[in-house]
């Protein structure tokens, strides 16, 4: 089990999430939209890991981490993708996907930047995308590749 969870954040990672995007893909048949797939990163990580303040990457991460969780639904999965991003996958999104997605970035961009110790030491910039299973992707690879488009930029 140790291996399906991020030691950083405790989230699981993304052999799992993938493993849960297969699972909705079977349970979805042919029925489009049953499903969506975001993922949000966070720009420049690398660079303030390098350049920042000791642990002030690992902050931001574990923040955006903890934002994103209080944000979804208990049946949604948050899953760290790899160093500078998460996945989401959210069952049942609704008819209006991309107003789901654009308020949740909003709000999760919010949460993050509420963080006054971040505040003061960086400038954060988040990207969000996002796929809808059966418009235009309806495999694992392609809805993960999708939803790393960047639709959304917060700063």
């Amino acid at each position: 089990q140790h291996r399906s969870f991020d030691d950083e954040t405790g989230l699981p990672n993304a052999a799992y999430l993938e493993r849960r995007i297969d699972e909705e893909i079977a349970r979805a048949g042919g029925r489009a939209g049953a499903f969506a797939v975001l993922v949000c990163g966070i720009e420049g990580l690398a660079d303030l890991a390098r350049d920042g303040a000791p642990g002030l990457a690992a902050r931001v991460v574990q923040r955006l981490a903890e934002a994103l969780r209080a944000r979804l639904r208990d049946f949604d999965v948050v899953a760290r993708l790899d160093d500078d991003s998460f996945g989401v996958l959210l069952p049942e999104p609704g008819p209006d996907v991309d107003e789901h997605i654009a308020t949740l970035a909003r709000h999760v961009a919010e949460d993050v930047r509420k963080d006054e110790r971040l505040a003061e030491l960086v400038r954060l910039a988040l990207r969000f995308g996002h796929a809808v299973h059966g418009f235009g992707a309806d495999r694992r690879d392609a809805l993960i590749a999708r939803a790393r488009e960047p639709r959304i930029r917060t700063v």
